[in-house]
């Protein structure tokens, strides 16, 4: 699709995606979502290499439980070997998710190397430079660029990997867990006039594809990003998928996405919460907020008791009764929640 299209300037777009945790549709395969990582440098963690200590895993910017890598430098690469990888005769769908907050020199994208070091490494390459907001890619060899972005959002990225005939596609959008479209393909004027929508590797060649590549120029750049990326996953087959492999996990069963559930562990479907501290009422015996539950907490549950306060009233049921104190005691010196949405002990 051509820059035109509804990701612009002039369209900004401002969707929050709140922290997500991946799971995979039927036909792709996780590559890597960092929810099981350290957190700090990535160096060595489940397989990847990291120039320097800059490249770490960290907490999803919006906040919650899910971990992206944050690339916060100049001249640093960050790159892991796929699991699958793509043949030489073989065609795949590649995904991932991508937010910058500040510029940076930044290509990101696959190469056949296993140890890749330049930016001549990648055969297919996508960037962002530290002058524009500009998503570029290299087609065979010239940077030409197919989008305008939006400083502080989560996009998700399709890249059709054509490996036999050295060319690849792409289709983009910053929808939270939504599928891509048609309509979400992107492209730019060629010559004539003509839209070019398959792009030419940056260099061709006879050999699989396999490792995901971050790097950034140098330059001393008064930006230093961060660079956000989570959840890779690579299709299995052919097919031209173009399904989110990202999906919302309920670990409660409350029928509340964990992204949005302000009591991750506890059932709550109706997600009240009294005191309006990002805590849901049946995980949040933390009355003070103080983020811890203590004596404190136990003063004032006294002092309410067989009265109604909706602070104190975790079930609901319009007054603090025993079964109000038995969650208390099952909260009792332990903090509020957990809550994957913001709140007053982030």
């Amino acid at each position: 699709m051509l820059i035109t299209n509804r990701i612009t300037a002039a369209t900004p777009v401002s969707v929050a995606l709140l922290a997500i945790s991946a799971v995979a549709h039927a036909g792709f395969v996780s590559v890597e979502d960092f929810d099981g990582l350290i957190p700090g440098d990535i160096d060595g963690q489940h397989g990847w290499f990291s120039a320097g200590t800059t490249n770490t895993v960290s907490t999803d910017p919006i906040g919650g439980l899910n971990q992206v890598v944050a690339v916060t430098t100049d001249s640093t690469i960050l790159f892991k070997e796929t699991n699958p990888s793509i043949g030489n005769d073989e065609i795949r769908m590649v995904f991932w998710r991508f937010r910058f907050d500040n510029q940076l020199n930044y290509s990101f994208g696959l190469s056949a190397s296993t140890f890749p070091t330049q930016f001549g490494d990648f055969r297919v390459e996508l960037g962002i430079s530290n002058s524009s907001r500009e998503l570029r890619i290299n087609d065979g060899g010239q940077y030409k660029v197919i989008a305008l972005l939006e400083p502080d959002t989560w996009y998700n990225v399709w890249v059709l990997v054509d490996n036999p005939n050295d060319q690849f596609e792409i289709w983009l959008n910053d929808l939270p867990l939504g599928d891509a479209t048609a309509a979400d393909q992107q492209s730019y004027l060629g010559n004539g006039g003509t839209e070019v929508s398959v792009f030419a590797f940056r260099h061709p060649g006879s050999t699989e594809m396999q490792t995901f590549f971050v790097k950034t120029g140098g330059g001393n750049s008064e930006n230093s990003g961060p660079l956000f990326i989570d959840d890779i996953f690579i299709e299995d087959s052919a097919a031209l998928n173009l399904t989110n492999p990202v999906s919302a996990r309920d670990s409660d069963g409350d029928g509340v996405a964990d992204q949005f559930d302000n009591c991750t562990e506890t059932r709550n479907a109706a997600q009240s919460d009294a005191d309006s501290d990002g805590f849901g009422d049946v995980c949040d015996a933390d009355y003070n907020n103080d983020c811890q539950v203590n004596f404190g907490d136990l003063a004032y549950l006294k002092s309410v008791f067989l009265t109604f306060d909706p602070v104190v009233d975790h079930n609901g049921d319009g007054t603090v009764d025993f079964a109000d104190v038995a969650t208390f005691k099952s909260l009792f010196l332990e903090p509020p929640g957990p809550s994957a949405l913001p709140n007053v002990c982030d």
